[in-house]
């Protein structure tokens, strides 16, 4: 089970000795070697993918609308045709409300695969170069301008007059005010004003951050 690490709740200082990285020169091209190999790559995980018509068919697989299926035949057996019709009626909305939910959520999971399929730039071997997103590792040193998506959870390290779009996240409309400060363990999410997290904007200013997924903390 992956214990959740509070990043937020601790200094930059020692969120970079955790992670076995440097604000300025980040980390060697051998380390991050060693913990892609470690950790797998920065990606959402891919399924075999199913088609409409399955994800469809499966809502019928649910043990409600199976007992509602009896009870059609039930009503239709003993001649109640209006209790069965009526029956079925609800099975339909049933299984079309959840197959459109489903059918929502894969396509909402694809969108955030594409978005984090991107290029970053990252610092290794004491150089700001341009890398896969999807092979950011722990500790990797991230370097953020007005624009960026963030391809990965970060600790914020640097912050210069910076501003995040999470909407997608929090549901706040307006840009959230980032900072470098320690905040309490137990803050919640929309506090936690010195992290960033994957799939939202950086809206203005520039930062640096390390990544820190959750659970990380190479020896």
């Amino acid at each position: 089970m992956m214990v959740t690490i509070p990043w937020h709740s601790m200094d930059a200082g020692t969120v970079l000795q955790q992670l076995g990285s440097f604000a300025d020169s980040g980390l060697t091209t051998e380390a991050a070697a060693d913990r892609l190999a470690e950790h797998g790559f920065n990606e959402l995980q891919q399924d075999t993918g199913v088609s409409a018509i399955a994800l469809f068919m499966n809502q019928f697989k649910n043990t409600l609308i199976l007992i509602l299926l009896v009870a059609i035949g039930l009503s239709a057996a003993v001649g109640e045709v209006l209790d069965a019709v009526l029956i079925l009626a609800i099975v339909v909305f049933c299984a079309v409300l959840g197959f459109v939910q489903e059918y929502r959520a894969d396509r909402a999971m694809e969108s955030l695969r594409r978005m984090l399929s991107l290029s970053v730039t990252a610092i290794r071997d004491g150089i700001e170069q341009e890398i896969p997103s999807r092979e950011l590792v722990p500790g990797d040193i991230l370097v953020l301008q007005t624009g960026d998506r963030f391809a990965a959870d970060a600790r914020l390290l640097e912050a210069h007059m910076l501003k995040c779009d999470e909407a997608s996240l929090t549901g706040e409309s307006l840009p959230m005010e980032k900072h470098v400060q320690v905040v309490t363990e137990d803050a919640k999410l929309a506090e936690r004003f010195n992290m960033v997290y994957a799939g939202t904007v950086l809206s203005y200013g520039r930062a640096r951050a390390v990544w820190s997924r959750p659970g990380c903390r190479p020896n």
